[in-house]
């Protein structure tokens, strides 16, 4: 089996628990929004859009520990999120998003 080597990582739960809040602000984080982002699913969308714009090729790993409470719904909002993101990108582009520790 061969281990992925991602370019980012983004850790979804903080303390334990998977909620909007603790992904919106792992996205924030990890990819480095800009200040005026409105913390919502809108923004994150746009400026994670913003942020595929300086990349021709990106593996992001997200992550969350086995232990971590997660509600489901903003999980789901975020699956939805990335594959809105990769359909707006050029074909030429390569862009893989990897889960782990995540049941769906």
């Amino acid at each position: 089996m061969t281990s992925i080597q991602p370019d980012i990582t983004v850790q979804l739960d903080d303390q334990g628990e998977m909620s909007k809040s603790s992904v919106l602000n792992a996205l924030s984080t990890a990819f480095d929004f800009p200040d005026y982002f409105g913390h919502n699913w809108d923004a994150a969308f746009d400026c994670l859009c913003d942020a595929m714009d300086t990349y021709d090729q990106l593996d992001v790993l997200f992550k969350s520990s086995s232990t971590a409470a997660r509600d489901q719904a903003p999980l789901a909002e975020l699956l939805n999120i990335l594959q809105d993101v990769i359909d707006q990108q050029p074909q030429e582009k390569t862009l893989r998003f990897f889960l782990a520790g995540i049941t769906l």
